[in-house]
């Protein structure tokens, strides 16, 4: 590795790096190497992923029998010539539609999240052109979801866009609900029922206001991950099915970053006793050893697109490509076979236990919350704690300079603290992660002037 200064970044777009938001970073952060919930920088020293990338390294970094399988593939077939396709790929399939909750029929394979949300919508709208529906063409989405960087997914869940986003279109097909979070429920709720109720009743208010036979889809994560694994309360997940059959519209469940063990299911689904009509997969069903997402799609919607003559006319170069598609199935071998779901499910509730204990004995934390790897901390608003200190509008940047001088790969960002390490996660280094946490906590009250 090269020295520091001898490294050229002037050609590269460096994903997420915004030195202007992060002054304590002069340039991204150089790594080489990785290994379970640790990363190595140039110079040798390691730092803690307590986010596995984005929550997507599921089985942790350096798992030498994926090397050795994507070796073995690559070896055989990089990718499949157009109109074939080969075993990995086929059992792939096989084994998602087995694994997968509710009734999924078919699998079409795309390469990242986004490609799988936009082939979501892409065979939604397909579908009732093919039933003789073709006014509904509207996509139901909740405020402060995400569904992916294309320009059609994009503004969705973004009623208001933000400043670096206003290049995209507000498509006027776009309908905004609201998105239940019991802790700050736009409704002024008290408890998580309430809330839940109330946002059920704005949803279908909003629903029969915008016409239900011209709406197509509903598009939501289970658990969203920007305000911080929102989760709602009890029966809203069974009502959003009930208004989806009550009007004829496809419910599409985006569990991108939540399947693969991810909330201590091996789906999230599993957590509610709902079936969707189409489900979209990326991030963990790899452990990102190689770009490779999947939209399942319910049987009733795969009888419109089942050959021969009801060709689905939709491509990616890489489709379920077979070396991803091999990774994908030894992924989910290591998954099952280490219990990590297991895994995620106990020492998740250990992890939100310790963060609660943190709450407990420092002012700027709001909320705790999550479910198995898939956790946040609430911090108080600026706004909220200017009455105790001068630089509260300066929290984010003070407490992110001391997570990167503790080599904790970590953001606060809104007031939320997204934490989702890998799945195969220890309780010590969990131990560690609580403590190092504390510490920049601790740090950023004593700069802040905050007592505890």
């Amino acid at each position: 590795m090269k020295k520091n200064q001898d490294i050229d970044l002037k050609h590269v777009f460096v994903p997420n790096f915004n030195p202007i938001a992060n002054p304590h970073i002069n340039r991204p952060l150089i790594v080489t190497n990785g290994k379970g919930i640790k990363i190595q920088d140039e110079n040798g020293d390691w730092w803690t992923d307590a986010h596995s990338s984005y929550m997507s390294v599921n089985i942790g970094y350096g798992r030498t029998e994926m090397a050795e399988v994507a070796t073995k593939e690559s070896l055989k077939l990089n990718l499949y010539p157009p109109q074939s396709i080969g075993l990995p790929t086929i059992n792939l399939a096989n084994k998602l539609v087995e694994i997968s909750p509710g009734k999924m029929s078919k699998v079409f394979f795309t390469s990242s999240g986004s490609e799988a949300n936009e082939t979501a919508i892409k065979l939604t709208k397909s579908y009732f052109d093919r039933t003789g529906e073709t006014n509904r063409v509207k996509i139901v989405s909740r405020r402060g979801s995400y569904h992916g960087a294309t320009m059609a997914l994009s503004p969705l869940g973004h009623e208001i866009l933000e400043p670096d986003q206003t290049i995209f279109p507000q498509f006027p097909t776009n309908v905004y609900v609201p998105l239940p979070i019991p802790s700050n429920c736009e409704f002024g709720a008290t408890s998580p029922d309430e809330c839940t109720q109330k946002c059920i009743e704005a949803t279908k208010k909003t629903i029969l206001s915008n016409n239900p036979d011209t709406i197509a889809a509903f598009i939501a994560d289970l658990i969203p991950t920007r305000p911080g694994a929102a989760i709602p309360g009890e029966g809203y997940w069974e009502q959003i099915r009930e208004i989806c059959n009550e009007f004829g519209i496809i419910l599409i469940v985006d569990e991108i970053v939540t399947a693969f063990g991810r909330t201590g299911k091996m789906f999230a689904l599993e957590h509610w006793n709902i079936s969707p009509d189409i489900l979209t997969l990326a991030k963990g069903i790899t452990s990102s050893y190689s770009p490779l997402a999947a939209t399942l799609i319910s049987e009733k919607i795969a009888n419109q697109f089942n050959p021969p003559n009801k060709f689905f006319k939709h491509v990616f170069t890489s489709s379920g490509n077979p070396v991803g598609s091999a990774l994908a199935l030894k992924n989910i071998e290591i998954i099952e076979k280490e219990n990590l779901v297991e895994n995620s499910r106990d020492l998740g509730n250990y992890f939100k236990s310790e963060l609660e204990s943190l709450k407990l004995n420092h002012k700027l934390i709001k909320h705790v919350r999550g479910l198995g790897m898939l956790l946040a901390l609430e911090f108080y608003s600026p706004q909220e704690i200017e009455k105790y200190s001068s630089k509260a509008n300066q929290i984010e940047t003070i407490f992110n300079k001391y997570l990167y001088e503790n080599k904790l790969l970590l953001k606060l960002g809104n007031n939320i603290l997204g934490i989702g390490p890998s799945l195969s996660i220890t309780k010590n280094e969990i131990d560690e992660i609580v403590l190092k946490i504390k510490k920049c906590i601790s740090e950023t009250e004593k700069e802040l002037h905050i007592a505890k």
